[in-house]
């Protein structure tokens, strides 16, 4: 299981957070990009489109500059 401190929020728009965040177990900082869940399907779908192709750049090439995908998730008002 991924456990993360978040130190403290980058950015935040319409449609995503994003927190930078320390993981517990190994004292490794990073990046979280949270999808906020949102009325309308469009941006959801977007949150869910990125992170697809997130996953299959780095699956086809993981040694190459992509950004890996650790989880995802959507995040309630």
């Amino acid at each position: 299981m991924l456990s993360f401190q978040v130190t403290r929020t980058i950015s935040e728009g319409t449609y995503v957070v994003v927190f930078a965040v320390q993981d517990v177990a190994t004292g490794v900082h990073g990046v979280i990009k949270i999808a906020k869940l949102v009325g309308n399907d469009a941006g959801n779908q977007t949150a869910e489109w990125e992170s697809f192709i997130l996953e299959k750049m780095y699956r086809c090439n993981p040694n190459s500059s992509i950004v890996r995908l650790l989880d995802k998730g959507m995040l309630a008002d």
